[in-house]
């Protein structure tokens, strides 16, 4: 009989635990527990994140300088050639000048120039000239074998300073070797001709600013002439001339400064000099 009533008594406990626990879902239960884990584990988390965004200090030990270190696989690369050598100095050619370029054939010169035969066809040189075309005032051009080696240009006058006008030539043909300033009267070299208009026009401009630049072939000599320094309006006239010189200097004759001519014309040859005459009494 106890054993009985005992066994009633476990029955009833267990029938009361079950109208605790049955009204409860069971994934419910499943959830808490997941949860309970996770608080439970939260600190080890917390540790995990943070030590992956923080570096922690490397600490050498006292035998690190006595480790093999295996020789690096790269190399540091050599700069460029570029940034080890100043860039070039800039180059200013000296044969030309606005469309006119020494070496050029009749054919090649700019088309808007009216050029006229100024001496025989087939002389060397044969000089050709033009006046108030295109962008000059006066154009003479030297021609050898049909190749132009010298060529002196007028400009049209122009208001502005002297010291702009001659930063223009700068730009152009660079720093120039030689520099002369002076008042005096006014001259041209390898012109054609000076027209009274154009002796006027420089007897208006006292100033002569003379500038020259050279390199092995080619030489280029400007004369600025401007009106006096307390004119009211500044004004400048430049003259130009550019030549190969080292080529000209190789002939044996040259016309552009001076010499004379020489005929090279196949139809009209030289005449032979005539013998001298025997003499009267022997």
């Amino acid at each position: 009989m106890a054993w009985r009533r005992k066994q009633s008594n476990t029955d009833k406990a267990r029938r009361g635990l079950r109208r605790i626990f049955e009204p409860i879902p069971r994934a419910a239960v499943y959830a808490a527990g997941a949860v309970l884990v996770a608080l439970l584990l939260s600190p080890f988390w917390i540790f995990l994140l943070d030590s992956g965004y923080q570096r922690g200090p490397v600490f050498l030990s006292d035998d690190a300088r006595l480790l093999p270190v295996p020789p690096p696989a790269m190399t540091t690369a050599a700069p460029p050639e570029a940034m080890l050598t100043p860039p070039p100095a800039a180059v200013f050619p000296l044969d030309r000048y606005r469309g006119l370029r020494l070496n050029a054939t009749l054919d090649e010169m700019p088309a808007q120039l009216k050029l006229r035969l100024q001496n025989t066809r087939g002389m060397l040189p044969e000089i050709y000239a033009a006046t108030k075309s295109g962008n000059f005032e006066e154009v003479t051009a030297f021609f050898y074998h049909n190749q132009l080696k010298e060529f002196t240009v007028v400009m049209p006058e122009k208001h502005q300073s002297l010291a702009a006008a001659e930063t223009e030539l700068v730009e152009l043909f660079g720093e120039p070797q030689e520099r002369t300033l002076a008042v005096t009267a006014a001259d041209g070299f390898g012109l054609r001709r000076e027209s009274g208009e154009l002796q006027e026009k420089l007897a208006r401009l006292p100033r002569r600013l003379t500038l020259r630049w050279s390199d092995a072939e080619n030489t280029v000599e400007a004369t600025l002439y401007a009106a006096a320094a307390e004119a009211s309006r500044p004004t400048v006239l430049l003259m130009l001339h550019v030549s190969a010189a080292r080529w000209l200097a190789a002939q044996p004759t040259r016309l552009g400064s001076g010499a004379g001519l020489v005929a090279t014309n196949r139809l009209a040859p030289v005449e032979p000099e005539p013998k001298p005459l025997p003499p009267l009494f022997p």
